[in-house]
């Protein structure tokens, strides 16, 4: 089971108390820093730290939470305020913040607000093992086990994508072309359109803008990915040709 990484910023003793004891009520939920003072905040959080969920208070001295947000929003990938003044949430979701919860906080609200935050932004549309993908469908609690041999290419289709196979078979999953891109660096796929995502294995030439897969599937490269599928070409492909 993953656990999900918690900071706590807020400059009031018994509110870093409170919050610290409704996230131990949540086995995945792990608290590694709190704050009192914000500066110290800004100064000590770092990226290295993996924080998935910060909490911040919006009322502080010296620097404000909605200021303090918007500084260390690349550092952190779910952002929750907490404050006593419900007149701030306005605000607060004009930068962004994925919730707001007024105090005191409840435990009931606290944990509605974790399951869906969790299930929403932080649990994987994707993960993979070795060569074997598994896709979350859209159909509640249904995956797509996929070996990464067997896929080809991925192209984007409306609000879905189509993994296609060796056959012609495909496999439709609700997802977004850049989450997938995101979530399988590193991996022997590459996006080389804003459409589509190939197989590296399944190459078998690169010929002006165009690659030729096992099958004689052709796919466009898109100008923004050109020097990178052809910086890829002349390392390792070695078949030049023309495409019949």
């Amino acid at each position: 089971m993953e656990n999900y990484r918690c900071a706590i910023i807020d400059d009031e003793d018994y509110a870093i108390s409170t919050l610290t004891s409704h996230i131990k009520q949540i086995p995945t939920l792990e608290l590694i820093k709190s704050f009192t003072d914000p500066i110290r905040a800004l100064a000590e959080i770092k990226t290295e730290d993996s924080i998935d969920i910060l909490f911040i208070d919006i009322d502080m001295p010296g620097l404000s939470g909605l200021e303090l947000a918007s500084l260390l929003k690349d550092q952190t990938k779910i952002i929750v305020f907490t404050t006593a003044y419900s007149h701030y949430a306005v605000d607060a979701f004009g930068i962004h913040a994925d919730d707001y919860l007024v105090k005191p906080i409840g435990t009931i609200r606290f944990i509605s607000s974790m399951r869906h935050l969790i299930d929403k932004k932080l649990n994987k549309s994707i993960y993979h093992e070795k060569d074997i993908l598994f896709f979350r469908t859209a159909e509640k609690d249904r995956t797509v086990k996929m070996y990464m041999d067997n896929l080809l290419y991925i192209q984007a289709w409306k609000n879905y994508v189509h993994l296609h196979r060796n056959s012609q078979e495909y496999q439709q999953v609700k997802i977004t072309m850049n989450n997938v891109e995101r979530e399988l660096t590193n991996t022997k796929l590459m996006r080389v359109h804003r459409s589509y995502i190939v197989n590296l294995d399944k190459i078998e030439q690169v010929i002006g803008n165009t690659i030729k897969l096992t099958g004689n599937h052709l796919i466009p490269i898109g100008e923004d990915y050109k020097i990178k599928v052809m910086d890829y070409a002349k390392v390792r492909l070695l078949r030049p040709g023309r495409i019949s």
